[in-house]
């Protein structure tokens, strides 16, 4: 091979190099080239938009002043060649040509010119042209070597058949075979099985068709993605490539975190199948990657998702419990602290875990805890693979942004399910609650919210009930209370109140309600919650049980006025009937004596003994009057005392029973109650049972004390209306001391009282 090919063929490659849109390539061209450099518009004038600093050191001009002169200005237009040579390139894209240039100086020069129009990325027409000086060949050739050495894409060149000439550093680094060993030699003998590839029929088409290409592809032996732009010359390819891989994850690890953020915020979105989708486009960019995400309950680890990892593992793995040495992702929870472990086989971690593992084809796994912003573990994001491996650079930085961003999303995610949880737990409470509960809006009072017992309590289906404000359910004369309600509840001071008030139904009715108010945000909107309970019914019972009250207070004072008044006849029949007629009989013996000239022994005897019966009488009268001494001598013994002299006039017997009692634990009244009803009952019986036998127990059984009265007299028929006043008084004195009384009797089987008292 002559200088002159060698020459036309370095230059050829550079030419080619030239037409790479990346920055830096550009860079390299426009400012390290030896070569003339241009770039111009194409057309009749040829403006030249750009050109590097080998132009302006062989044409004179400066960069400025290209951009003022046209392509004539530097090209003798009258060369019929290079003419001819412009129509080709307009008609074939490409050009090579020898001709004339002309320096700022006038001086006309030989140069060789490689010319080719191209797309810019703001998709303008432009031509990229290469001028080289033929008198200095030799030279240029040597320097555009250096600059060929020291581009920093991977750059190679082979002829039609597809045998290597040229391959710079960059390339031995990427593809691991040295320059010495692929020069000269055929390109594809290098990569055997490569003809079945997308890269293969992309440089075939570029060298059959002499067009530009340019695509990505994923080269596995060095697992790494290239960008390849591949340009044809009249002597084969110049093929440039760049490793892209980087760009290329970080670009879809954007794309896949976009559309993961978007499917995780569309409404009723499953987690499990975002987590899926997700995980599995994380795979795709490290190709045996096998993702795993795991959620953390009661310190035991579920699976979440895990799209690529064999379901009997899955399934055997359910539910694991963390702690130390409890494979990865137990270890990884329990710790809060990423976990690497490279061989599955050997590790301590997974001693009890390894079969399942191994079994499943699983040499190593990595796991990193996903803790939340207050710092609680909330699960672990796994990788494994089917090699024993640790995590390289690019692998870290993938499983970081991935932690990350789950995260975020599983930390969302989970506080707006707790949050919906609750909202339907309120929702639940809230219409469930047997209470009426409205919610109205302080501004302008419109009702924003009911449940279903203010629907049934005022009578209006909600769609007719929100469109409704407060004061429609309030009757007129309760206006100005609500008025003043109104203005309390929009000043600041308002607080938590509890009224009662008369609200109106849609039918019109009236219904007293307890109601309970405060102040809430609702919807962004200052509120007022209103819970209301029906007391009308309540009401209405309390005015009956006032009325019966009042009956049964005008009964007892009926009874006790009764009771007086038979004391009174009592008192009045016995000053009258014996003690009056005796006293009569005294004055009698009295007065016959004071007739007499001598004092009658017999008469004042007579007279004595009537006397004593008098002050007997009137003692007996008085006992019966006048509460005896209790505090001084007991109940107990005050009723031992009625009954003694009850046994010296009457002819019954009286047994009592109260063994034990300890009567210390009865106040006054009830004391002063229980010998009342005793002495009334005995007083009862003496009138009308005809009894023979009598029993008086007294007794305490838990809180309550146990007056019991039996005798076994003529009885008489509960069922029918007494007109005495005996039992009235003993159930009216019961009932003041809080006593309840029951009587049980039957003609010719006597009678029994209880009254049962309620300690305090």
């Amino acid at each position: 091979m002559n200088n002159t090919n060698a020459i036309s063929t370095s230059v050829g490659d550079v030419f080619e190099y030239s037409l790479d849109p990346s920055e830096e390539t550009h860079k390299i061209l426009t400012e390290n080239s030896l070569i003339a450099f241009f770039i111009t518009i194409p057309g009749e004038n040829g403006c030249i938009v750009e050109s590097n600093e080998a132009a302006s050191k062989l044409f004179g001009y400066t960069a400025e002043e290209f951009k003022v002169i046209r392509r004539q200005d530097i090209i003798d237009y009258t060369d019929i060649n290079f003419l001819e040579a412009l129509k080709y390139r307009d008609k074939n894209g490409f050009l090579k040509t020898i001709t004339t240039g002309i320096k700022k100086n006038g001086e006309h020069f030989p140069v060789e010119i490689f010319s080719a129009i191209f797309i810019n990325s703001q998709g303008e027409q432009r031509t990229s042209t290469l001028i080289t000086n033929l008198s200095e060949q030799k030279k240029s050739a040597w320097e555009l070597k250096q600059v060929l050495a020291s581009i920093t894409d991977g750059f190679f060149s082979v002829d039609f058949n597809w045998r290597v000439k040229y391959w710079n550093r960059e390339v031995e680094k990427i593809s691991g075979i040295k320059k010495e060993e692929i020069t000269g030699k055929i390109f594809w003998d290098f990569y055997k099985g490569s003809k079945k590839n997308l890269s293969y029929f992309k440089h075939k088409k570029a060298l059959e068709n002499k067009i530009s290409v340019h695509f990505e592809e994923f080269y596995e032996p060095a697992n790494v993605w290239l960008e390849i732009n591949i340009y044809p010359s009249e002597t084969g390819c110049s093929i440039f490539f760049k490793d892209v891989t980087e760009t290329k994850r970080l670009t879809e690890l954007e794309r896949i975190e976009k559309e993961f953020l978007e499917s995780t915020a569309a409404y009723n979105s499953k987690i499990e199948n975002n987590l899926s989708h997700y995980l599995k486009e994380i795979e795709k960019i490290h190709p045996g990657m096998l993702c795993s995400v795991l959620k953390l309950q009661n310190n035991s680890l579920y699976n979440w998702a895990a799209p690529s990892l064999p379901q009997e593992y899955s399934r055997v793995i359910e539910g694991a419990v963390i702690g130390e040495n409890t494979g990865s992702c137990g270890t990884a929870a329990f710790k809060k602290q990423k976990v690497i472990v490279a061989d599955i086989e050997n590790d301590i971690r997974w001693a009890d875990y390894k079969e399942y593992a191994l079994t499943a084809g699983l040499r190593s796994c990595w796991s990193f805890p996903i803790i939340n912003s207050k710092n609680v573990v909330l699960g672990t994001f796994a990788i494994y693979y089917k090699e024993i491996k640790t995590p390289t650079k690019e692998e870290e930085k993938t499983i970081e942004r991935a932690k990350n961003i789950l995260t975020i999303i599983l930390e969302h995610k989970i506080s707006e399910e707790l949050l919906k949880a609750s909202e339907e737990s309120y929702r639940y409470l809230f219409n469930n609650n047997p209470s009426s509960i409205i919610i109205w809006d302080i501004n302008d009072l419109k009702i924003i919210e009911v449940n279903e017992a203010a629907e049934q309590l005022y009578g209006y289906p909600r769609e007719e009930f929100l469109r409704l404000t407060i004061p429609d359910i309030h009757p007129k004369e309760e206006s100005i209370f609500f008025l003043e309600l109104f203005q309390e509840v929009k000043s600041d001071s308002f607080t938590k109140k509890t009224l009662q008030r008369h609200h109106k139904t849609k039918t019109g009715s009236s219904v007293v309600l307890e109601i309970s108010s405060h102040i809430i945000n609702y919807n962004g909107k200052k509120a007022v919650l209103t819970l209301g309970n029906d007391i009308t019914e309540k009401i209405k019972l309390e005015s009956s049980l006032v009325e019966v009250r009042k009956l049964r207070e005008q009964q007892i004072t009926d009874a006790v006025i009764m009771g007086q008044e038979k004391e009174r006849i009592e008192i009045g029949e016995e000053l009258h009937e014996n003690i009056n007629q005796i006293v009569a009989t005294i004055k009698l013996y009295l007065e016959f004596t004071l007739t007499q000239n001598k004092l009658n022994p017999e008469l004042i005897t007579e007279s004595k003994l009537l006397t004593e019966r008098v002050m007997a009488a009137i003692k007996k009268l008085t006992n019966a009057l006048i509460p005896p001494a209790l505090e001084e001598i007991g109940l107990l013994q005050a009723v031992n005392d009625l009954v003694d002299s009850m046994k010296l006039v009457n002819p019954f017997t009286i047994e009592t029973k109260w063994k034990n009692f300890n009567e210390g634990l009865l106040n006054k009244k009830i004391k002063l109650t229980i010998f009342r009803i005793v002495q009334e009952q005995l007083n009862n019986i003496i009138k009308h049972a005809n009894a023979s036998k009598v029993e008086i127990s007294i007794a305490k059984i838990g809180d309550e004390i146990y007056l019991s009265i039996k005798d076994d007299g003529v009885g008489f028929d509960t069922a029918k209306k007494r007109t005495g006043v005996g039992l009235k008084n003993i159930k009216s004195r019961s009932e003041v001391s809080n006593g309840k009384v029951s009587i049980e009797s039957k003609k010719g089987k006597g009678c029994s009282i209880t009254v049962v008292f309620t300690l305090p």
